[in-house]
């Protein structure tokens, strides 16, 4: 008896072993039952999806049988393999779009006329080729876990207990992946305006019969290739080859996106990793007054910091007094000033009529010319003004004088020159102040001063030596 023929007799009591126990067995000890077992178990589902991609039975059984070369060459690459019919999928699905490419490739070369007609596939679903074809292309599109519980029960029409025991997953967690796969798989195929028949996916693709010498053939091929001979059919041998290829292919550029992003998230932690060194060894200007303020345990900064506003409050205070006496002051000499004007001027008008005149002209007055007796006829500062008696004045008493001294200045500038000789002889530092001032009148020859009785005493006594002076020269 062929082990084909013991392999049917086995399977048709229902043998439940995992896919992960026979890959595993093929693995370590090359065991040809396991891989037959394999073989029959997911041969239909790969035959039927062959047969949709290409739509030619030659061409479909050459792409089942390399299918299988390649799980029988690459066999450790299945990772996990418990999810074994997920990899037998992806596989098929990928050798079945190579086919078709060199059998589209091998029409255009040949003269497919002179070598008779087309053996197509026999099999009939009544659905439309354009849903047969965007079915297994988003399938394949699936994630791994979505896409196995899809082939499992949809493609393989196991029941769910059976398939979740083959799967290595719980009832519940493989009924809610099924659940999510079909959602997902519902709706892109709706982008294509196609619509899942009411009886799902088991009407689509239901598993094609296995032929025994296409099954017994491909179990002899995979030992062959197994203990590494050659293939003896060319299309099939290329196929294989190019899967291959293309799988390691996409490792290749798997690893490749892997390391460059791996190599971009450190350069991106590296740059942050120094901006912040940076940042950190950078002379920190923001936080250089916050050493200044007060800190708590510190109460010694807090009363020093009191005792320097109050001092600066009170150089406040002092200085705003000042301004106010400064200006009380200038308000007590204004009116003490004018109060001495006032009394100067009712005395000289008691003594003479025409001085207040001359002194204080309206707008139409006549302005008297100065005599050698002084103005209006009077005679000169020291015989006008007479000392004042003890009990009359205070010495420190300010009082306002007129000194007539048309005989020593002429003009504004001999006035001007007298005045300075004054300031700098009498009372010098009294002039200029609240106490002291002096102002030539060049319209009548005179100085008005304002000092005290001793300024007053000590100005006609010079006044009286200079007027001696030029008395003496002439």
């Amino acid at each position: 008896m062929t082990e084909l023929a013991r392999l049917r007799r086995l399977t048709a009591t229902s043998d439940t072993t995992p896919d992960a126990d026979l890959l595993d067995r093929f693995i370590t000890d090359r065991d040809g039952l396991a891989f037959a077992t394999l073989v029959c178990r997911h041969g239909p589902m790969v035959l039927a999806v062959c047969r949709r991609v290409l739509r030619h039975r030659q061409d479909a059984e050459d792409a089942f049988q390399a299918t299988f070369l390649v799980l029988a060459r690459r066999a450790g690459a299945v990772e996990p393999r418990s999810l074994l019919v997920n990899w037998l999928y992806g596989v098929a699905f990928r050798t079945a779009l190579s086919a078709r490419r060199m059998a589209s490739r091998r029409r255009t070369r040949e003269a497919r006329a002179a070598l008779g007609p087309e053996v197509a596939c026999t099999e009939e679903t009544g659905l439309a080729p354009e849903l047969l074809a965007a079915l297994d292309r988003e399938l394949a599109a699936l994630p791994n876990v979505y896409r196995a519980a899809v082939v499992v029960c949809d493609l393989e029409g196991l029941p769910r207990r059976e398939a979740a025991n083959r799967l290595g997953w719980t009832e519940g967690t493989l009924s809610s992946r099924l659940a999510r796969a079909r959602s997902l798989l519902a709706r892109r195929l709706s982008r294509y305006g196609l619509v899942v028949p009411a009886a799902g996916l088991v009407s689509v693709t239901n598993p094609s019969v296995l032929a025994t010498e296409l099954a017994d053939s491909t179990i002899r091929l995979s030992k062959l290739v197994a203990t590494g001979g050659a293939v003896g059919t060319a299309p099939v041998a290329i196929l294989m080859e190019g899967t291959m290829k293309a799988m390691l292919l996409t490792k290749f550029k798997t690893a490749v996106t892997t390391a460059v992003v791996v190599c971009a998230v450190a350069a991106i932690t590296t740059a942050g990793w120094w901006a912040n060194t940076a940042v950190a060894d950078a002379p920190k200007v923001a936080d250089a007054p916050k050493t200044e303020e007060p800190k708590r345990g510190a109460p010694n900064l807090d009363k020093e910091r009191i005792a320097e506003l109050e001092r600066e409050r009170n150089r406040f205070v002092q200085r705003i007094a000042e301004l106010h006496d400064r200006l009380v002051g200038a308000e007590q000499h204004q009116r003490a000033t004018a109060l001495a004007w006032k009394e100067a001027t009712t005395a000289l008008l008691k003594k003479n009529e025409v001085l207040p005149e001359a002194l204080m002209p309206g707008p139409n007055s006549p302005l008297p010319k100065p005599g050698p007796t002084g103005i209006g006829g009077m005679e000169p500062g020291p015989k006008l003004h007479k000392e004042p008696a003890p009990n009359q004045s205070k010495p420190g008493h300010i009082g306002v004088r007129v000194y007539p001294v048309g005989d020593l200045a002429k003009d504004q500038k001999e006035g001007e020159a007298l005045a300075k000789v004054l300031r700098a002889t009498v009372e010098p530092k009294s002039w200029g102040t609240d106490t002291g001032s002096i102002e030539f009148l060049a319209s009548r020859s005179a100085l008005v001063v304002c000092q005290t009785e001793k300024g007053h005493h000590e100005v006609a006594e010079l006044l009286k030596l200079l007027q001696s002076q030029r008395s003496g020269k002439k």
